[in-house]
């Protein structure tokens, strides 16, 4: 389970729902140093986080920037990391692979964009809030 993203009224209305089964975004984070950030920092991939209005242009330029980090090699390191990790916990190879293989630059960068353009489509918009949901 990923960072599941939601664009909602005033009221806790979702009125459109991004998910991240493959943890996409939660990738994303890891390969930026997140301490410079404004927003980006307080997404809890564990709970959940909220951005106004007056926070989201800033969240905007805060996902941009994370495109440049999204490489293949930092990529590959990732999956090293995971397979290490899911090794230890005793989970088959062949369910490793598949969890593993999954995850590239592409397909990370693709979701990303995904959550910038309803990020986009939610500023200037009174009374509506991006909700980060963590697993």
């Amino acid at each position: 389970m990923g960072i599941n993203i939601s664009r909602e009224n005033e009221r806790n209305d979702k009125l459109e729902k991004i998910t991240d089964s493959k943890n996409y975004f939660g990738s994303a984070l890891k390969f930026s140093s997140l301490e410079k950030t404004a927003c980006l920092r307080f997404i809890d991939p564990y709970g959940d986080t909220v951005f106004n209005q007056k926070q989201i242009p800033i969240l905007i330029d805060e996902i941009q920037a994370l495109f440049q980090f999204i490489t293949p090699e930092k990529v590959a390191s990732l999956q090293e990391k995971l397979r290490a990790k899911l090794h230890i916990h005793n989970v088959p190879p062949e369910i490793i692979e598949i969890k593993i293989e999954n995850l590239s630059a592409d397909k990370i960068s693709e979701h990303i964009n995904k959550i910038l353009d309803l990020a986009r489509r939610s500023n200037g918009n009174i009374h509506t809030y991006l909700k980060f949901y963590g697993e």
